[in-house]
């Protein structure tokens, strides 16, 4: 996540006292250096990365090469947050031929394996110097001399814009308080104005009227004179990139924890974004989808130690990202099984579901089509944008630590609250003992068990890494009874959308909507395939008690104990 704040400069004269300055809001600026920037951005032809909320810049800076790829981000007064990832290249080349990494792998993802073609150019004389308190580097401070094409005119020739701009961009020992005490002072000592956009943006409005679409024949023709190879199929993504823990501690403030856990989720959800749009590969989806569920639930065990007003913002983010993609996903597990009913079926035997597999197919693509307009849309953007910040910052809508003077201390580190956080939740799970225990259970109250039965599992695996080695056969054990519990509500609803064809032609209709025929040959397929999961229904209610045992028995709870003895 970067995390600067930028300001326009108004003349020579304020920018040649800036790199005099001697200190900035009580912090100390360090020497001045100075180097030559050329950013070219780069898109395809189509404008794919930006329809995505994406800039691709190819810096050169000296010899060096750096290629970026950054989200637009959000903007609060002059500080600017936006995730960035940046990855070093040998010589300037087409995506296919980087270095892997998390740049190479996302670029090639958004834009379909399609070449990449120069957008806008902007050169810079950079002049940097670094912002310590004491021997803390805190940020570094950046005077720019900016260059960029100016859009013509009927009065004069293009030319070249020229501006003056500065930026102070946070290091990983800043803080975003510091961040804010220096831009404070900029604006109140130094009188100088936020400036709101990216350089990016501001270079790309001066050739608003070139919409990309328009254009799009010149700059084929310019692929085409580059020898711009051509798209290829691009690789997946590399598991290696992310992290494999999120670096819990016991001793770690529950609201840090929870900041440490929420990031480890919220870096997957990015990751499995670019193949989540590109749709060719359903796990994505599905990993992406996960890490949303596993970021609102760690907010039921962390919640309570931020801020409730940012944590409600932070909760209708996650709710709308996790519906649009789950009304996908929910069709794909549905396809899933009906693919895995087929493939069990005599090879010369007709399975009667092509009418029911088309709507089908016309139910997710109308779903997908959704759930690309809430990605691409704003409130999705300045979701990322905002949650970046805080899973980045330490503290950042945290709720004090220390309890009133004269009251109780309250629990708030790891060790103190992780023991008391999982036996409420499997007090919760055992709690059900004696309503699912009865004869024929009712099924929404199974489904209940199974929410509870995630949650445990969640709070288990989030406190994982603290938890003794006994962890994970509890762990195995609940994502047992809940994988049981997840394919029997599978055919509950698989059952209810059968019936619902055989009577509507579709599902998921509206009162008034008029039924399309069901031919009698797809309503033998589809009472067949619905027998089948039927009977699945009947199978996996009648092996319940079994799988209920694992979890109510005396073992378990024995292992459970020992998990947290070390706490």
């Amino acid at each position: 996540m970067e995390v600067e704040a930028k300001f326009m400069i108004p003349d020579e004269a304020t920018f040649q006292h800036l790199l005099e300055a001697s200190s900035l809001a009580g912090f100390v600026l360090g020497e001045v250096t100075v180097s030559e920037l050329q950013d070219r951005y780069l898109d395809t032809a189509d404008g794919a990365l930006r329809r995505k909320g994406h800039a691709c810049r190819l810096r050169k800076e000296n010899q060096r090469y750096i290629v970026s790829l950054k989200g637009l981000g959000s903007v609060s007064g002059a500080i600017h947050h936006r995730v960035e990832y940046e990855e070093d290249l040998p010589s300037p080349s087409s995506p296919q031929e980087w270095p892997p990494g998390v740049p190479r792998e996302m670029v090639l993802r958004l834009s379909g394996g399609k070449p990449l073609i120069p957008l806008l150019e902007i050169k810079q004389t950079r002049h940097r110097r670094l912002v310590q308190d004491g021997a803390r580097p805190v940020a570094e401070l950046v005077l720019d001399h900016i260059y960029f094409q100016r859009k013509p005119s009927a009065v004069e020739g293009g030319g070249l814009e020229s501006t003056l701009e500065l930026e102070v961009e946070l290091l990983p020992d800043g803080r975003e308080g510091d961040l804010k005490r220096v831009a404070l002072e900029l604006e109140e000592e130094w009188n100088l104005a936020p400036e709101p956009q990216s350089k990016f943006e501001r270079a790309l409005a001066q050739f608003e009227e070139l919409e990309l679409p328009q254009n799009t024949g010149a700059l084929q023709r310019e692929a085409l004179s580059q020898n711009a190879p051509p798209a290829v199929e691009e690789p997946p993504l590399q598991p290696a990139e992310l992290p494999e823990q999120p670096g819990i501690e016991p001793d770690d403030a529950m609201s840090e924890a929870g900041r440490k856990t929420l990031r480890f989720h919220f870096q997957r959800m990015l990751f499995h974004e670019p193949g989540t749009r590109l749709g060719k590969d359903i796990e994505a989806l599905h990993d992406m989808r996960v890490a949303t569920r596993r970021m609102r639930a760690a907010f039921r065990v962390f919640g309570e130690y931020y801020q409730p007003k940012a944590l409600a913002a932070y909760r209708k983010g996650l709710r709308r990202t996790g519906r649009a993609l789950g009304a996908v996903r929910d069709l794909d597990v549905f396809r899933e099984k009906i693919e895995a009913y087929q493939r069990g079926l005599p090879q010369a035997q007709p399975d009667g579901l092509d009418g029911l597999l088309a709507v089908l197919d016309t139910q997710r693509e109308a779903a997908r089509q959704r759930m690309i307009t809430y990605l691409d849309g704003n409130k999705y953007q300045r979701f990322v944008a905002r949650f970046g910040a805080f899973v980045e910052t330490e503290r950042l809508d945290s709720l004090p630590v220390r309890a009133p003077s004269g009251d109780d201390p309250r629990p708030y580190r790891v060790c103190h609250v992780a023991p008391m956080a999982i036996y409420q939740r499997l007090a919760v799970v055992r709690a059900y003992d004696e309503w699912v225990t009865i004869p024929d259970p009712p099924l929404t109250r199974l489904h209940s068990l199974r929410i509870a039965c995630k949650r445990l599992r969640y709070t288990l695996e989030f406190f994982a890494e603290v938890l003794g080695p006994d962890a994970k056969p509890v762990i195995k054990a609940v994502v047992a009874l809940q994988d049981h519990l997840g394919a029997l509500q599978d055919a509950v609803v698989a059952c209810a959308i059968l019936r619902d064809y055989l009577t509507w032609g579709t599902w998921g209709h509206e009162p008034g909507d008029t039924a399309p025929a069901v031919t009698p040959g797809d309503a033998m397929g589809v009472q067949a395939y619905l027998a089948i999961q039927e009977a699945e229904l009947e199978h996996l209610l009648e092996t319940f008690p079994q799988a209920w045992q694992q979890i109510e028995g005396p073992e378990f709870r024995h292992m459970v104990s020992a998990t947290i003895a070390d706490l």
